[in-house]
């Protein structure tokens, strides 16, 4: 090859490479200010005396009643789930506006397909509630008569969950740039593509109708594999 040809190939992988790099950043960014990446904390509870409560959450700064969520108790599974614009090592959780005792027996913190336990040993009664008992895989709480405003704080690996954060960021971004510029370059023969493939996306169809094989039935199943795709990637953490 020659070195003209090597420059004009370099060129053209620079042509590519670096808008890729700045759309993956771009979009890394809105991602990571919108909700889409939030983390989700849950709280799974048992003979919980109240239908809400509330959780506290703060950067490096005091907590604030427009810097909290209330969330409804999921009579289902007996759970909680706050949403988390905002954190550090600590979430301030205001379980009960009155006495009373319950128990909780799991808390996760969640960001999209990465789900991570948070040890019951790093919840800690913080006013106006004790831990009366506390086992491997469950902890009483109660606050007692008089009580208005019992805390909990629960502390976090505020580190490990802005890692978390950032790689699928940067996967989503990645995967989207890539997306965006493959229609850019390809977009033609990827409608040629499309229009030249209907007969055999009719026939897919009938097969499917012949299997009794929904179409919906596929996507779950797409969307089975993507996940365990997804696993090994979120398991390194």
């Amino acid at each position: 090859m020659t070195t003209t040809g090597r420059g004009i190939n370099l060129k053209n992988i620079v042509k590519w490479v670096l808008p890729c790099i700045f759309m993956t950043l771009v979009i890394a960014f809105i991602l990571l200010k919108s909700p889409a990446l939030d983390p989700v904390v849950s709280i799974s509870t048992s003979q919980f005396p109240a239908t809400q409560s509330q959780l506290f959450y703060k950067r490096m700064d005091d907590y604030k009643e427009r810097n909290s969520k209330i969330s409804k108790l999921d009579m289902e599974n007996h759970t909680f789930s706050f949403a988390l614009p905002r954190y550090d090592e600590n979430l301030r959780w205001d379980p009960l506006e009155k006495s009373g005792s319950f128990y909780v027996k799991a808390v996760t913190i969640s960001v999209l397909a990465y789900t991570r336990s948070i040890e019951l040993d790093n919840l800690t009664p913080m006013a106006q509630i004790e831990a009366s008992a506390r086992e491997t895989n469950i902890v009483k709480f109660t606050a007692p008569s008089g009580a208005t405003d019992p805390q909990i704080n629960i502390h976090l690996n505020y580190k490990l969950l802005d890692k978390v954060r950032y790689v699928f960021a940067l996967l989503l971004g990645l995967a989207s740039a890539f997306a965006i510029l493959a229609w850019i370059k390809w977009h033609s023969r990827i409608l040629d593509f499309l229009q030249g493939d209907r007969g055999y996306t009719a026939q897919l169809k009938s097969i499917f109708r012949q299997e009794n094989f929904s179409l919906n039935e596929f996507t779950k199943l797409l969307g089975i594999g993507v996940f365990l795709n997804i696993i090994p990637v979120v398991n390194f953490f």
